[in-house]
């Protein structure tokens, strides 16, 4: 009896460190998300601010051309 108890105990303990396990895996890949949509969001605010240079530089070069045409 002693001994069922403790196959059954053992495979309880296994069954739940098997499921902690699987949530610390699941974990992991949340943050390797996490970290790959922070660098997302990083280079599309990078190249957003680019863009909007090059639109500057863009509407203020007509200006320079006209400028020196007169």
């Amino acid at each position: 009896m002693l001994d069922t108890a403790v196959h059954h105990l053992k495979a309880t303990v296994d069954k739940e460190v098997s499921y902690m396990m699987q949530l610390l895996e699941v974990i992991g890949q949340l943050d390797t998300l996490f970290s790959a949509s922070q660098h997302v969001q990083s280079t599309n605010e990078m190249q957003a601010s680019m863009s909007h240079d090059a639109s500057d530089q863009i509407t203020l070069q007509p200006s320079v051309a006209a400028t020196e045409a007169s």
